[in-house]
């Protein structure tokens, strides 16, 4: 399903199965799936009896959602292969019958990965921001639709159990009750007791003659009669997977279609709510219409079969779920180069084996050496990217593989679809070869679209990543000059995620490294943080000045210097504090280096008589340098005493480190590049105080300032714009 979702526009992905059930398919020996944890989540409710079994899929939006739900598992036959029945039930965000229903099928998704980690919890709160009609008093136990039909969502756990629900709803005499399973218990023991307790005096079967799952020993109640289906919707030789049960009265079809088989784990029976988590569809419409809708009717026409006459039929030897739950390793997480482990009921010793995309061991972790935090194990690996998989090894013992859930780049990869204005700002940085004044204006529309997003779930956890935290409480919102006096000496020189992971700003972070020399074109056939977008036509519409912009760069004309003055003084203005100035966010941060980046482009010109030039005249590339370093650190009030950070870092934003080293080497190209003449003397006679300030107030350690990231942009930068110091005037 993934490639499906993915072209619908999905980013926020979350796969809820059997946590045994996905170790054995991740150990029988088959190809490993390389997107698992990276482009989606998995998570695997805890059973304390039965299976996860339900087979739920719900899409999200501002603008509404839908659900669907029935028989299919993700599965290539599920999808593809099988015969099943899916109910597909959509809304808008005005309140309806069928808005009830999705928020009745969120809230049993929410109960059920209420244990997950903070991957899970990530993913589920960023769809519930995004779709503020989820909220609301609890949705009613049945809602009638416009055509004057009934539907309820009926899953487990729950308030009973599925038979006893369904039974409760049929409020007249049962003539006749229609059964469609591929499974039944030995004893139709579930079968019988819901026929006995809607006294219905005839029960059909409907089954596949060449693919059943009964014997000649099930015992044969009154009123049982079983009908072929092996033809049914042309499906001679498909696997007849659809559960589904329709009670007929006198009036109406009760309908009962979903993941439930007819069986006592599945539906329950008096007095037992049954031990599997299942979800299925209540409906209630007009006497045959459902049999119609199914095209049924011929089929409870046709002859009957007895079980005598039924051919045996090979049953498959059933799954070893109590193995692979004493196998079962637990759920691991890769959070800011930490790795976190959950360990499961069993006590497990010896060592965590680091596997790569092919399960190919490249690492070891020692369990006796790792930190215990509550019920969860931390350790500081590095090269975390590299690891997919892990197992557990403990003396004869082994586990099964489990996935490793990249917290970071989920979150990277999670974004809304652009409005088109957002969408056309966020083009204007794809596949370039240089910065243009232009772009300020499209830097803006991103960083109001991402600020918009960062403020609507303040508090709602965005960056959270402690797992003893409250799962749904505020999250800390950590002053800058607070998180650099935390514990500076833990800090790691390679930095932690970046602040901007996941929003529309992301793809300028992208560029600016490409662009500074601190990071490689993509290769022609790889994939960027923009390829989510597409314009289709929308690319003509973009106006006269990007098309300029977007030719070769000796065909460029001269930088306009008095239209660059006049950018540097809205953005002083922009950033001014004051009592109503805003927090200032990691899309700020970004914004500082665009700016310094984008002076060094105008600055560096194929003849650089055609740049800004090198002058502490108002247009010369460091008198402008110096206005945009002070407006962000010299003042009191400068946007970096209202830098926040939402709490859970635990090291320097790689983003930050970025921009920082930025910062520090345009500042040292100025000093460099100006003579202190007697013309220069009052700006360069500031110069000092400027830097000490700036690395005051960044709070950078050594091993942060001389580490991987700030040497890469730093050796960028000088192989890149290493020429501009040369250029004393």
């Amino acid at each position: 399903m993934l490639p499906q979702l993915a072209a619908a526009g999905a980013t926020n992905i979350v796969l809820i199965a059997d946590e045994r059930m996905m170790g054995i398919a991740l150990s029988d020996g088959s190809i490993l799936p390389r997107q698992l944890g990276r482009d989606y989540v998995s998570c695997g409710p805890s059973q304390h009896s039965g299976v996860f079994h339900s087979k739920i899929v719900v899409q999200l939006g501002r603008e509404g959602g839908r659900a669907f739900l029935g028989s299919a598992n993700v599965t290539a036959s599920g999808i593809g292969g099988n015969l099943e029945i899916v109910s597909e039930i959509s809304c808008g965000i005005e309140a309806s019958s069928e808005q009830e229903f999705v928020r009745s099928v969120w809230r049993y998704l929410e109960d059920v990965t209420a244990g997950g980690d903070s991957t899970v919890r990530d993913a589920m709160r960023w769809a519930r921001d995004r779709a503020p009609w989820l909220s609301g008093p609890p949705p009613g136990t049945i809602q009638s639709l416009e055509d004057g039909s009934l539907i309820a969502f009926l899953g487990r756990p729950g308030p009973s159990g599925i038979a006893d629900a369904f039974v409760e709803f049929v409020d007249a005499p049962v003539e006749r009750l229609v059964v469609m399973s591929p499974y039944f218990d030995d004893d139709f023991e579930a079968l019988r007791d819901l026929s006995e307790r809607l006294e219905s005096s005839m029960t059909v079967v409907i089954i596949d003659s060449g693919g059943h799952g009964l014997t000649h020993d099930h015992p044969v109640f009154p009123g049982l009669e079983l009908i072929d289906a092996s033809e049914w919707s042309k499906g001679k030789g498909r696997f007849k997977h659809a559960k589904l049960i329709i009670a007929q009265t006198a009036d109406y079809d009760h309908v009962l279609a979903g993941s439930a088989n007819c069986t006592v784990p599945a539906l329950g029976r008096t007095g037992f709510d049954g031990s599997n988590s299942e979800a299925s569809v209540y409906r209630r419409v007009p006497r045959d219409e459902a049999l119609a809708a199914l095209d049924l009717q011929e089929f409870l026409q046709g002859s009957r079969i007895q079980l005598a006459d039924l051919q045996p039929v090979k049953r498959l030897p059933p799954i070893e779920l109590d193995t692979a739950k004493t196998a079962y390793a637990g759920r691991f997480e890769a959070d800011r180069n930490e790795l976190k482990w959950t360990p499961p009921g069993r006590s497990w010793s010896g060592r965590l084996v680091l596997l790569d995309v092919g399960a190919i061991e490249i690492g070891e972790v020692r369990i006796a050496e790792m930190e215990a935090v509550g019920a969860i194990r931390t350790a500081r690996v590095d090269a975390l990217e590299e690891i997919h998989f892990l197992r557990i090894e403990d003396g004869d013992a082994s586990s099964t593989i489990a996935p490793l859930m990249h917290r970071g780049i989920l979150r990277g990869k999670r974004r809304e679809a652009a409005h088109r204005n957002v969408a056309l700002a966020a083009s204007s940085f794809v596949d370039r070869n240089d910065l243009q004044l232009f772009l300020v204006q499209a830097l803006d529309e991103l960083q109001r679209a991402d600020v918009e997003d960062v403020t609507s779930t303040a508090g709602k956890g965005r960056n959270r990543s402690n797992d003893n935290e409250e799962k749904d409480g505020p999250s800390e919102v950590l002053p800058y000059d607070r998180f650099v006096e935390q514990k500076p000496g833990a800090r790691r020189p390679q930095g932690g995620e970046s602040t901007i992971a996941g929003l529309h700003s992301d793809g300028v972070r992208t560029l600016l490294n490409r662009l500074s020399g601190s990071q490689p074109a993509p290769e022609n056939n790889a994939t960027t943080n923009d390829d989510w977008m597409d314009l289709d036509d929308e690319d003509q519409e973009r106006t006269l000045t990007v098309d300029v912009a977007e030719a070769k760069l000796t065909d460029r004309p001269p930088p306009d210097r008095a239209a660059f003055v006049k950018a540097v003084r809205i953005y002083e203005n922009s950033m001014a504090g004051g009592p109503n100035a805003r927090q200032v966010l990691g899309v700020d941060v970004l914004r500082l280096r665009f700016w310094l980046l984008l002076l060094l482009h105008a600055a560096r010109r194929p003849s650089y008589d055609l740049g800004l030039p090198c002058t502490i005249e108002d247009w010369g590339w460091p008198r402008l340098t110096v206005r945009i370093l002070s407006t962000f650190f010299f003042p009191k009030d400068a946007p970096i005493a209202r830098l926040v950070l939402e709490g859970g870092f635990l090291d320097m934003p790689v983003d930050f480190l970025e921009a920082w080293t930025t910062a520090l080497w345009c500042l040292d190209a100025v000093t460099d590049a100006l003579e202190p003449t007697r013309g220069n003397k009052d700006l360069v006679s500031k110069l000092p105080l400027l830097r000490r300030t700036i690395i005051q107030r960044l709070g950078l350690t050594k091993v942060e300032y001389e580490g991987p990231v700030a040497s890469r942009v730093r050796n960028g930068l000088e192989l890149e714009f290493g020429v501009l110091k040369q250029m004393r005037r």
